[in-house]
């Protein structure tokens, strides 16, 4: 009965996954060879064995450790990234098909990506490297499985437990920014810097890209939002505005603008949905503060302003403009409208094209697209573009209807901060290439399952039955 009481403990599950997960990949990366990773994959094995939720908490809870090492490989060229993420396509497929039997065609949200993914298949076989273009597609598939796994997770929950285990999940994904984070601190301590666009330093993060830390920070962000939203005791309340407060704070010293102007949007939002006019204020005020003393801002804007009162075409801009992203999408559509087939239009240039930009650094280089839309477009072509679209069209209706439809805080609250969460991901879409940044679009996929889930409870609560998507 003791061990029990402790095994069902509310924090008790996240962190002693979190904890497994930051052995698992230390020991994978440290020991650089595949006995180590099989020895770790056995231990992956065991708890998805014992209990498959606190397999999904290990493999939430394992990503903010695996981005740390992700330059170095194991024997044979293996990442432990891609050990996470066949651990995860293995979890999605053990519990959907052998324990709960999920039928992935009843949802419609389902239906819209599984549409995705097929359409996106040949951007597999044009890409230059087949292996490659399997292994983009591979990341869109993650995405899929993390938000089916989600709703399983949750719909095994009855009655009002499910928000429980929402809570559980969203402790699970605050914990894996702990040790980028650490990482981040010593980094600043020791005053170890690296070089972004235009020459600013910044403080190095982790990874191959500085961006990664500011895109975790930014997705850890909106969970915390939530559990901030959702908590009734004056202290917890109090504790997780701190954090919120601890994690703006510390991307304002990332330098990554484009998490700035998603921050502000999503925060304007969500106190728009909340009637907070106050909290308006205070952002309009922060806004201002940022023109007035951050020169990097001020460049945007003076940038904005050109591109404003042009009177020329699009292609007729300064191809530096936004930091050379004006030439980036020049260049690309150009290649769009000039060396590509019709069929090229309709099903992509394959996931690995990387046109040559002339304009970064004054030299040719390969770029991708630093623009989601013009990205989806040139890997996938017009159908993987509206196919995605339609999915993020589905999204905004399963936010609204349970925004509509939410009987307490909790889900009220779900709502307002994943609207907010997807207008602000929108907009953020425009300069940034940001579906390839797996780790955020795993917490992205998260939200999303927690948001299609309750409706689906709320629903057949509502309905007075007690039937659901798991068989």
């Amino acid at each position: 009965m003791l061990i029990n009481r402790v095994t069902n403990a509310k924090f008790l599950n996240p962190f002693f996954t979190g904890l497994l997960s930051y052995y698992f990949a230390r020991l994978v990366m440290q020991s650089y060879s595949l006995a180590a990773a099989l020895l770790g994959g056995a231990m992956f094995v065991f708890i998805f064995l014992t209990n498959v939720e606190y397999a999904f908490y290990f493999l939430l809870a394992t990503r903010g450790v695996v981005d740390v090492f992700y330059t170095i490989q194991t024997t044979g060229g293996l990442r432990v990234t891609h050990v996470i993420g066949g651990g995860l396509v293995a979890l999605f497929l053990y519990y959907a098909i052998v324990v709960s039997r999920y039928n992935l065609f009843k949802l419609t949200i389902n239906k819209i990506y599984i549409a995705f993914l097929i359409v996106s298949i040949p951007a597999i076989f044009v890409s230059k490297s087949i292996t490659a273009g399997l292994g983009y597609w591979f990341r869109l598939f993650q995405g899929f499985a993390i938000i089916n796994l989600t709703i399983m997770v949750i719909l095994a929950s009855r009655d009002e437990m499910y928000r429980k285990k929402i809570y559980i999940i969203s402790l699970a994904v605050v914990i894996a920014i702990l040790f980028p984070y650490i990482v981040f601190i010593k980094n600043w301590i020791m005053g170890i810097t690296a070089f972004g666009s235009g020459g600013i330093p910044r403080i190095a993060a982790y990874g191959h890209n500085n961006n990664l830390f500011s895109y975790f920070l930014f997705s850890v962000f909106f969970f915390c939002l939530y559990l901030y939203s959702v908590s009734e005791r004056p202290f917890q309340k109090r504790a997780w505005f701190v954090i919120l407060c601890i994690l703006a704070s510390t991307m304002i010293y990332t330098y990554t603008r484009n998490i700035w102007l998603g921050m502000l949007v999503m925060l304007f939002v969500w106190n728009m949905l909340r009637g907070n006019l106050i909290a308006n204020t205070l952002a309009a005020a922060v806004v201002i503060v940022m023109i007035l003393y951050n020169p990097t801002v001020q460049e945007r804007l003076k940038d904005a302003k050109v591109i404003m009162e042009s009177e020329g075409g699009f292609f007729e801009l300064d191809p530096k403009l936004l930091a050379s992203r004006i030439g980036i999408w020049q260049d690309n559509i150009d290649y769009l409208m000039n060396h590509t087939s019709l069929k090229d239009w309709l099903m992509g240039n394959g996931f690995d094209i990387k046109v040559r930009i002339r304009y970064m650094y004054d030299r040719m280089r390969p770029m991708p697209e630093h623009n989601n839309y013009l990205t989806l477009l040139m890997n996938t072509g017009i159908f993987g573009l509206a196919a995605y679209m339609f999915y993020l069209f589905a999204l905004f209706r399963h936010a609204f209807r349970l925004r509509r439809s939410a009987a307490n805080i909790h889900t009220r609250s779900l709502a307002e901060v994943f609207i907010a969460v997807l207008i602000s991901y929108v907009i953020m879409s425009f300069f940034t290439h940001i579906l390839w940044n797996i780790t955020f679009q795993y917490h992205f996929s998260v939200f999303a399952g927690f948001i299609v889930a309750s409706n689906i409870i709320e629903e057949r609560n509502m309905d007075g039955r007690h039937d659901t998507a798991v068989a």
